[in-house]
């Protein structure tokens, strides 16, 4: 378990990592679709209760009638009553607080399996130089036992063909874990999670600037008063009226989609760490003694736990609930 990959592992530690790893892909691989269903969980009753109003404004039009041979306005009423009823029911049983904690302690046992097998393979704490591979298997049960209410969970989980050819490593050096373990997570998970949650958070609030905008002017529509500045409108500001309500209700529905998915602060806190283990790396890569164990064991202490710090901030803010 040293920093230098010239000598083997033996076959029956090589089999004990291998098999972690495997536990750490399968609890990875479970957050990863427990996050798929809550976000799309969350996309359909946001859009459905928007589409809800929507249908149940038109179903008042009084321009919409009952004549003809489809009866749009009873149907526009149905389904809008249909989907009001069902948004409730649909944030009750798929984004209950049960199916978050779901979710965050996934990530967490997939990040805290992760963080052992690196630890391991390098001897940093808690894994001194020579632990033997029953210290290691006994952490690992730890992590798997504090999640074993969620079993069934991780048993619907399926690897993908693709994962079986994935190189997972089995010994170490120091330079490989700073490219592995640091240089790969800031510049291919970090920043670009950083990026995309920013994105994601400026296009929402623009998006609700401008349906507080059209909210505003449909507003000053719908006001009695209109047909006095322009006679032209007529009697428009009564079928105006009703469709402030629904603008203001896609508005609202848009700043909870931004509440609940926690864009701002994902961009906040992955853009830190990115920053963080950037910082660790280039102080260890100045270093003159960098290749003694034990300073590689410090590096390696405090890579691991920065990482659980933005683990452990993900997660305490995603545990406030949906």
């Amino acid at each position: 378990m040293s920093s230098d990959t010239s000598a083997d592992t033996p076959a029956d530690t090589a089999s004990v990592i291998q098999s972690a790893w495997a536990d750490q892909a399968r609890w990875s691989g479970t957050a990863d679709l427990l996050k798929q269903r809550i976000s799309g969980w969350r996309r359909w009753t946001a859009v459905a209760g928007v589409a809800g109003v929507v249908c149940t404004t038109l179903a008042a039009q009084a321009w919409l009638t009952n004549d003809g041979a489809v009866p749009w306005k009873g149907l526009f009423w149905l389904l809008g009553s249909l989907l009001l009823a069902l948004v409730p029911i649909v944030l009750k049983t798929t984004l209950s607080a049960d199916k978050l904690d779901a979710w965050v302690r996934a990530r967490a046992a997939s990040e805290a399996l992760k963080g052992a097998i690196y630890r391991f393979l390098l001897s940093a704490p808690p894994f001194a130089e020579g632990a033997s591979a029953t210290d290691f298997i006994k952490h690992c049960q730890e992590t798997r036992q504090s999640v074993a209410d969620l079993g069934p969970l991780a048993a619907q989980w399926k690897p993908p063909a693709a994962a079986a050819d994935k190189p997972r490593p089995l010994t170490l050096s120091a330079a490989d874990y700073v490219q592995k373990r640091v240089t790969q997570a800031v510049d291919s998970f970090y920043l670009p999670r950083a990026g995309e949650a920013a994105t994601q958070a400026s296009r929402l609030r623009l998006a609700e600037f401008l349906l507080s905008l059209l909210a505003a002017a449909l507003g000053v529509l719908s006001n009695d008063g209109i047909q006095d500045v322009l006679p032209l409108m007529g009697n428009a500001a009564a079928t105006v009226a009703p469709w402030v309500a629904v603008v203001t209700t896609a508005g609202g529905a848009v700043a909870a989609h931004l509440a609940a998915a926690r864009h701002e602060n994902l961009a906040r806190v992955y853009y830190a760490t990115a920053e963080r283990l950037r910082g660790l790396r280039d102080l260890w890569q100045v270093s003159p003694t960098r290749q003694e164990p034990a300073e590689v064991a410090t590096l390696v202490d405090a890579v691991e736990n920065a990482i659980t710090a933005e683990n452990g901030s993900w997660v305490a803010d995603w545990s406030k609930g949906g």
